[in-house]
């Protein structure tokens, strides 16, 4: 158990170290981008090529002809501009790492990457020039979609090529072209150049074909034989997957001019009434190490499917599997993505090498019988294995590896699932940290300036809210009760809580950030909104009549048109008084918010609401605002109310001078943070007229609340008398 939590930790540490790279980041998040291109390219390309005489014959016949063409002209157009996407996706995302803020560099890089990437898949020595497009082109959508941005950025950071002195009056994105032009022109210009010498010197026709070159040239190794050189085609295969490069295509010339004949050996041996000598084949290659894909996909997505906790990953193996069965595992490659994944290149890279030694031992001693022919590699592997063994021995064996390495693929993907775990929990608590720290100095907190990781954390965050607001789960509110000098209780302070499936609940103060900052703070505020307003009619229902329950709202809720509307339907549709419903307003939005926001304040004044100021301090401006009759009760800054038990005199004398002001304006005031009786009695000296705090009780959820009111400890009693 040592020694797996030690493992454990290491490839924890590996993956967040490799993960951080601004490189990494960009080409897993636009291999994920691609991926709604690899279900249109795979699905159809299954529909073309399904292996049934008779569907064949109908797709070549009749009316499926045009159904052919169809689906010809939807594979080809998903295939080819596969190769552009990606180039697209990861200047995209490696400017956007690096520069968050700068949203128009984004689009600049990804246009000149576009251009580089066309320039290094042309082949110069066709009388016509033809662009090789597509997934065999990813490789050099990785080099054009970094190398552009990268010398771009260069030129970018150092005001080179660049206009500094700004036009006024003009429009932003027509300044970023003009500013960046001569940049673009001067990096499109010099990386076209060397490529065509690059091309010119080296006697390729085009960098993709060189690239080929180089790696084809790899294997076969001289004087190992050609059972070492499998295997090392393997692991070499394996390794490019784990780089985000179709390790397939990128040796196909190795296995077409070295296994391939291999394997022709076999047939002819089988022809000439010969027993075949050659275990290591270009057929035997792919049925034991690609079945379901590379790295047997397939046994991953069952894998997948059967243990892990990640709704993100059981979803994309339920549309991976399909495929898979037909040996597409680009859905899976690229959706979770394995590149660049230290977990998994563990399994990834062992499983198809483990596969091929078994088979190669079990057919070297006579259990098995050596392949002696090739089939479509898109059939399915339990009728391709039968066409290869000519033997049902070949989908008995098959199946039972694939059984073998969806168990070696099962702790992998707990694994796997357990790092995102820990992930979030780690970034959320870095999360809440920092934003209390801003607190302390009331500032904001700005998420698009945040580290890379806890970026993403953010938005994984924002994109789970808006889930679980839609489907009206892990979101609840808690009631905090509030009590008179006579312990009876008067209303209760709406809180929300919410539970995340991976982190627990999270602090309050970054729920309302991400919904502000994710634009999705109306569609929370009007949760609750609704849950504040169905607690009271639940109340009134149980005969506790004439409590209040106040919700929060921030400054940025005043600037919404329909805030006053939301409020409105909310006590309208659970047909509950305005009266009931109290608006907290903390003394820092109210002093910073513009004159439309206190507008609104007056309608929903008007209109019965009852009004807080939260975190009141003896601000100047807010002192204002009580002038202005707008609000009706003081929430005193919960610092004041935790020092008054410290022999703490200004805080005294602060509160002392609160409660007469209070008295002049007519004014409650309310005590949050009370954990003691001796710190009740001082605050109650000082003219408090209503506590909150751990010393009357907790926040509790709804049948708490019930049974915290059922206990006799509650009263109509008005804030004001």
């Amino acid at each position: 158990m040592e020694k797996q939590g030690r493992l454990k930790t290491f490839l924890f540490r590996i993956n967040d170290k490799i993960l951080s790279y601004a490189t990494v980041i960009a080409v897993r998040k636009a291999m994920i981008c691609s991926v709604p291109l690899f279900l249109v390219s795979s699905f159809t390309n299954i529909m073309i090529i399904f292996p049934v005489p008779a569907y064949q014959s109908f797709l070549q016949e009749g009316g499926g002809v045009e159904l052919f063409r169809f689906l010809s002209m939807l594979r080809t157009g998903a295939d080819s501009l596969m190769g552009i996407t990606m180039a697209a996706a990861v200047a995209h995302y490696y400017v956007r790492e690096l520069y968050p803020k700068d949203k128009e560099l984004s689009w600049v890089c990804t246009v000149i990457s576009i251009v580089n990437y066309g320039v290094m898949v042309i082949d110069y020595d066709k009388e016509a020039i033809m662009i090789q497009l597509g997934v065999n082109t990813m490789f050099i959508s990785f080099i054009s979609g970094l190398l552009t941005p990268m010398c771009f950025l260069w030129l970018y950071d150092h005001e080179l090529l660049m206009p500094t002195k700004a036009q006024k009056a003009v429009d932003p994105t027509w300044w970023w072209t003009i500013k960046c032009g001569p940049g673009c022109m001067f990096i499109g210009t010099v990386l076209s150049v060397a490529t065509f010498l690059t091309c010119r010197l080296t006697g390729i026709s085009c960098i993709y074909n060189g690239v080929n070159r180089v790696f084809n040239s790899i294997l076969p190794l001289r004087g190992v034989g050609e059972d070492i050189n499998g295997f090392l085609l393997i692991l070499f295969q394996q390794i490019l997957f784990l780089f985000g490069m179709n390790g397939s295509v990128l040796t196909s010339d190795i296995s077409a001019n070295y296994f391939e004949p291999l394997l022709m050996e076999n047939i002819d041996a089988v022809a000439d009434g010969l027993t075949p000598k050659n275990i290591v084949n270009s057929a035997s290659l792919g049925i034991m190490t690609a079945v379901g894909g590379s790295g047997m996909a397939l046994a991953l997505i069952i894998a997948i499917l059967l243990v892990s906790i990640s709704s993100r990953k059981k979803w994309l193996a339920k549309f991976a599997l399909i495929p898979s069965i037909f040996n597409n595992s680009e859905i899976v490659h690229y959706g979770l993505p394995l590149a660049f994944s230290p977990i998994y290149a563990i399994p990834f890279v062992t499983i198809p090498l483990l596969n091929f030694l078994l088979y190669w031992v079990l057919a070297k001693i006579g259990l098995l019988p050596i392949i002696v022919s090739d089939s479509n590699w898109m059939v399915p592997y339990v009728f391709q294995s039968a066409v290869q063994f000519n033997s049902l021995s070949g989908p008995i064996f098959i199946t039972l590896l694939l059984v073998l390495d969806v168990i070696i693929y099962i702790p992998f993907v707990k694994l796997s699932d357990e790092y995102g775990k820990y992930v979030i929990q780690r970034d959320v608590a870095e999360l809440t940290r920092r934003l209390q720290k801003y607190e302390e100095k009331n500032l904001s907190l700005d998420h698009e300036l945040l580290p890379t990781g806890l970026r993403r954390t953010w938005e994984v965050l924002l994109n789970d809210l808006i889930i679980d607001l839609k489907e009206n789960q892990n979101i609840k509110m808690y009631y905090q009760p509030q009590i008179d000098t006579c312990g009876r209780c008067i209303g209760a302070e709406a809180l929300l809580r919410w539970k995340h499936s991976i982190a627990g609940f999270i602090y309050p103060p970054l729920v309302i950030e991400v919904a502000k900052q994710g634009d999705v703070l109306g569609m929370l505020e009007l949760f609750i909104f609704n849950e504040a307003a169905a607690e009271l009619a639940k109340m009134e229902r149980n005969s506790f009549k004439g409590l209040k329950i106040s919700v929060n709202i921030t400054a940025t809720s005043l600037l919404r048109e329909n805030l006053v509307e939301m409020l409105d339907d909310a006590v309208k549709k659970n047909g509950v008084n305005a009266r009931q419903m109290w608006v907290e307003l903390t003394e820092q939005d109210a002093i910073t918010s513009p004159h439309i926001a206190l507008q609104r304040l007056e309608i929903l004044k008007n209109k019965g609401y009852g009004l807080l100021i939260d975190d009141f301090g003896m601000g100047h401006t807010s002192i204002k605002y009580l002038q202005f009759g707008l609000f009706d009760i003081i929430k005193l800054d919960g610092s004041l109310t935790k020092n008054i038990t410290q022999d703490d005199e200004n805080s005294g004398a602060i509160i002392s001078s609160i409660s007469k002001l209070a008295e002049k304006f007519r004014l409650g005031i309310v005590a949050e943070y009370v954990e003691n009786m001796n710190q009740k009695m001082m605050l109650e000296r000082l003219g408090v007229d209503f506590f909150q705090g751990y010393l009357i009780s907790k926040p509790l959820t709804e049948e708490e609340f019930r049974t915290f009111l059922e206990s006799g400890a509650h009263s109509s009693t008005d804030f004001q008398e």
